[in-house]
């Protein structure tokens, strides 16, 4: 396509409805189309459209709202297009120390933190202001996440507790005290009931994500466990080792047994995310790297290389399109993981290791959250 500019859009979680009828569910859609005026484009590659049979169908875009979490239709007025290069769009600052996690409320409004100041911070995205400081934590706060529906929110800290919190009162509803170090990781099943924890005991222990009552213990890890993430589907668990043990472990959630070990990495895994379909896991790694593994044959499948230092955490666009990482090389890469398995993007901005990045659920912002204190919001499309 050479002399003439190009646009590169993808629209995000899309499903086709005539009237109240599901026509087709896509992933991702995208498309490519002449424009008159220059610009910078984005070089991320196409996918494809499943095309159902019912003609006139109208695109919608479905995101869980609020903290009842009802479903609330947008109409697709016009195609997501990728920015070439993302930009900063705001930087959040209230915390006194690192920025260990962060992560959206399903409906996109808010931005919760973690930091190692050993307080919560909720935000609000349009405003960039601070909502709320929740304590409670006596230490580092290293693991935040949200539950689907909106409700709860689940927070691990080195104070080897970790607790659960309502996010509309903003109180601690309860502590979960049974691991005996570090709670590095927490994560909440797809369903809203299980929460999940990874500990420096080397278990990871699952919780009833209502009452905080304790469910199960899953042993295994030889080492730390790091990280802990949940497939969309709720049926598989991944978490991540350290100190001795670099290996990633998939449990089955139901049976609470492991099912596969992935080995490759050289050093602490200290992210797990999986994609949206369960198919692929991506692991970030003290070994610089990030691993594209095959879930179901329990493979490495691509090795994306160009951190120049740790890579603490990494995260897939609800969509799938792309993912991010962010490292302590104080950058944050932007990867074609589906296709060329390169960088495409490298953010800078932030002065310190970048432990945290997240998606907001409609993927066109990201949230890092850093060793300078700070976070920053990037505008990956429109």
């Amino acid at each position: 396509m050479a002399g003439r500019q190009s646009e590169i859009h993808i629209i995000e979680d899309l499903s086709f409805y005539k009237g109240n009828q599901l026509a087709t569910s896509v992933i991702q859609l995208s498309f490519v189309e002449p424009v008159k005026k220059k610009r910078k484009t984005s070089s991320w590659g196409t996918g494809s459209v499943r095309k159902g049979k019912t003609q006139q169908a109208t695109p919608t875009l479905s995101l869980r709202r609020g903290p009842g979490g009802q479903q609330q239709q947008y109409q697709a007025g016009r195609p997501m297009r990728v920015l070439s290069s993302p930009a900063c769009s705001a930087t959040l600052t209230g915390h006194s120390y690192t920025v260990c996690s962060v992560t959206f409320t399903p409906d996109g409004a808010t931005l919760v933190s973690g930091s190692a100041d050993g307080t919560i911070k909720l935000w609000d995205v349009a405003s960039g202001s601070c909502r709320a400081t929740l304590e409670g934590h006596k230490d580092c706060v290293n693991s935040v996440a949200v539950s689907k529906d909106g409700r709860a929110l689940a927070s691990g800290s080195f104070d080897d507790t970790a607790r659960l919190w309502d996010l509309a009162s903003r109180r601690c509803t309860a502590t979960l005290s049974g691991h005996t170090s570090y709670v590095y990781s927490v994560a909440i099943s797809p369903d809203s009931t299980t929460a999940a924890s990874g500990s420096h005991d080397m278990t990871v222990r699952f919780w009833n994500a209502r009452s905080g009552s304790h469910k199960a213990t899953l042993q295994g890890h030889s080492g730390a466990v790091l990280c802990v993430a949940f497939s969309a589907d709720g049926t598989r668990l991944a978490s991540g080792g350290g100190y001795g043990d670099e290996t990633v472990r998939l449990w089955d959630v139901s049976k609470k047994s492991c099912v596969a070990v992935l080995k490759g990495h050289t050093n602490h895994v200290w992210t797990v995310v999986f994609s949206q379909d369960g198919a692929a896991l991506l692991s970030g790694s003290a070994d610089n790297t990030v691993r594209l593994w095959d879930v179901q044959a329990g493979t490495s499948k691509e090795i994306l290389q160009g951190h120049v230092g740790w890579v603490w955490s990494v995260a897939i666009t609800p969509a799938g399109a792309y993912a991010v990482s962010g490292s302590s090389d104080e950058t944050i890469k932007v990867w074609d993981w589906k296709g060329s398995g390169q960088c495409v993007a490298t953010l800078q901005g932030h002065s310190g290791y970048v432990y945290s990045v997240a998606f907001s659920p409609d993927g066109r912002r990201l949230a890092s959250g850093s060793d300078d204190k700070t976070i920053k919001l990037w505008r990956i499309a429109e």
